[in-house]
């Protein structure tokens, strides 16, 4: 742990360093059949590092829904899986993310499902939206459950771990509005 603030964060090596949660309902955002809405934000100070990141997930092998990080091209990223399907849609940024500083990072998807999925993800930087792309798939259908674990700095397996400090990462249902992440990072800088 390290000291930032009024806080503490936790500091990740990039080579072993992760935490895990167990497989419950409140972290599954698909039913199979259809999406649901979902957001996660995230404070963390990533390293410039050529290796993708992960922030959070609930993905192992043969088991996916879905992975929210940044990748090897320092771009941020959240991946969505139809595991039934084996296959998976994403919307990255278009360029570089800032690093080295602690920053607020949010992925909003509006659960909209289907072959354009991934035109439901919005991705922001300290409450700010930034270019992306999308990546769909027509026969996407939806995230399902699975028994995979919640992970935090890593994929199950041990595998793109998260190098830097991760200072708070929170998930709700719906989508966040840009004034809703700016309260909760306003709410936050009085710790830090």
């Amino acid at each position: 742990l390290a000291a930032v603030g009024l806080m503490y964060s936790q500091v990740f090596d990039g080579v072993n360093d992760a935490g895990n949660m167990p497989d419950t309902a409140n972290l599954t955002w698909g039913t199979g059949a259809a999406d649901i809405a979902f957001s996660i934000m995230a404070l963390v100070n990533v390293t410039n590092t050529a290796t993708a990141r992960t922030v959070f997930s609930k993905y192992q092998t043969n088991e996916i829904e879905y992975w929210f990080g940044v990748d090897s091209s320092d771009k941020l990223t959240l991946v969505l899986a139809d595991d039934s399907a084996a296959l998976t849609i994403n919307r990255t940024s278009d360029a570089a993310i800032t690093m080295a500083t602690p920053t607020w990072f949010c992925a909003t998807y509006s659960g909209v499902g289907g072959a354009s999925a991934a035109d439901g993800i919005t991705l922001y930087q300290n409450s700010v939206l930034i270019a992306s792309t999308a990546t769909n798939n027509g026969s996407y259908v939806a995230m399902e459950g699975t028994t995979s674990l919640g992970q935090i700095g890593t994929i199950l397996g041990g595998t793109n771990y998260f190098e830097g400090l991760a200072h708070l990462i929170l998930m709700s249902a719906g989508q966040l509005s840009i004034a809703q992440q700016f309260a909760i990072q306003k709410a936050t800088n009085a710790f830090s």
